[in-house]
């Protein structure tokens, strides 16, 4: 099966070199379509939708359904149309926001209405235009990881997703038939004890933290929550006030990044980070010299493409206390490789994994455990 996942990867990155990575213009090319519509409309009403429906990055003026019962009312602010209604629009353009959009966009195209899904515009959305020297020199490296996993499932998923992202005619899922429960905690991949030190690189507003608490049922020794957009913090700091009556919970309000220093970053809500082209600063420091040594059991990190320098930034821990590590290897096309072979670069001994979450591009997580 490895020689069967290394032959697809293969053929994926040639025919990115081939085709100059066509697959991100078209990208581009339909998020200018959206921009320019003079009518858009989401299809579906579901948790897909609900979930995704701010992230595209332009505005909407219709939810349509094929349940009738939804029809007439108001989703997101916006009216349920019928698919009569839809027909009679004046040159609609749809975004189908169903996980599983075959069926839809089916019925769409016979019904000769543009329409695209969500992968469709948002699979590298934080990528650049690589060219083909890029892909030459990663290929050797997106070979190789596949050799350190430990076992089918995250071949599978890691095979499948560099495919649907830079040659989906080759993927022979898309990420919803990928994406499984239990994201950070429900796995299967390891446990929790009584007696956890945390460390929380991208906290949001604490929803980890909580799930973290449930999980241990309130005993922990210690979290480090880090998180860089002063909203979420402040947010984060009052829902986790009740569970840290005993000083247990230290609240950093600064990013994580390979050394000390000040950057710059943009976003707000679910994904602020570094960006240069931003105005917005923030301090940022390295996860070893907050810790300073002291006994960490589990990592998660999150931190919207800063994965790499913040894992540098947590060598030290990472060499020599091996905790338990979930990171997110999405944001960036190459972190699908460069994260699980910098986790394994600090420390041979882990086991390496990878899962999908989300039925999108989003959240598939690199875990790692001893």
């Amino acid at each position: 099966m490895q020689n069967l996942y290394v032959k697809k990867i293969s053929d994926a990155f040639a025919h990115a070199i081939e085709s100059e990575f066509d697959r991100y213009d078209r990208e581009i090319y339909i998020k200018k379509r959206f921009m320019e519509a003079k009518t858009i409309c989401f299809w579906g009403t579901g948790e897909h939708f609900n979930k995704c429906y701010k992230l595209p990055g332009f505005d909407f003026d219709y939810v349509c359904d094929n349940d009738s019962s939804k029809w007439g009312k108001t989703f997101k602010g916006k009216r349920c149309i019928s698919i009569e209604e839809l027909k009679a629009l004046q040159d609609p353009i749809v975004l189908v926001m169903v996980a599983d959009y075959f069926p839809i966009q089916k019925q769409l195209n016979e019904l000769k209405i543009e329409n695209y899904n969500f992968d469709d515009i948002y699979t590298n959305a934080y990528d650049s235009k690589y060219n083909k020297k890029w892909f030459q020199d990663n290929l050797d490296k997106a070979l190789y990881v596949v050799s350190i996993f430990e076992d089918e499932v995250s071949r599978e998923i890691y095979t499948e997703a560099v495919c649907n992202r830079i040659a989906p005619h080759l993927a022979t899922k898309i990420f919803n038939q990928l994406k499984s429960s239990g994201e950070y905690f429900g796995h299967g991949l390891f446990d929790f004890g009584p007696h956890e030190v945390m460390v929380d690189a991208g906290a949001y507003d604490g929803d980890t933290i909580l799930k973290f608490i449930e999980i241990v049922n309130g005993s922990f020794d210690k979290v480090y929550a880090f998180e860089i957009e002063k909203d979420n913090f402040n947010k984060m700091c009052q829902r986790l006030a009740v569970y840290n009556q005993d000083g247990r919970i230290q609240f950093i309000n600064k990013g994580v990044w390979s050394h000390k220093a000040t950057l710059k970053f943009a976003g707000k809500g679910i994904a602020p980070h570094i960006s240069d082209n931003a105005q917005n600063e923030i301090d940022v420091v390295s996860i070893d010299e907050v810790v300073q040594g002291n006994r960490v059991t589990f990592i998660k990190m999150d931190v919207e493409g800063s994965e790499l320098p913040a894992l540098e930034g947590a060598s030290e821990i990472i060499k020599n206390q091996s905790p338990k590590l979930a990171i997110s290897a999405y944001h960036y096309l190459s972190d699908l490789w460069n994260v699980p072979l910098k986790i394994k670069e600090f420390n041979p001994k882990y086991k390496i994994y990878l899962r999908h979450h989300t039925a999108n591009v989003g959240d598939t997580d690199c875990y790692a455990c001893i």
